[in-house]
């Protein structure tokens, strides 16, 4: 999509997904509706339902 790594924002809710993201230098916000924290570790956060996204990306 020609966008640097470093300028994405990436919302994942599985293990192998988000460790790919972190890999490639993206940031990493890890979707806990149905995959528990501990298996989306290097998340920069977390949040339970998508109308908590807007705050835990900071806007």
């Amino acid at each position: 999509m020609g966008v640097a790594p470093e300028r994405c924002v990436v919302v994942e809710d599985s293990g192998l997904g988000g460790q790919a993201a972190v890999a490639a230098g993206m940031d990493v916000y890890g979707f806990t509706a149905m995959t528990p924290k501990g298996k989306l570790a290097g998340a920069a956060g977390f949040f339970g339902a998508m109308d908590e996204l807007p705050a835990t990306l900071g806007l």
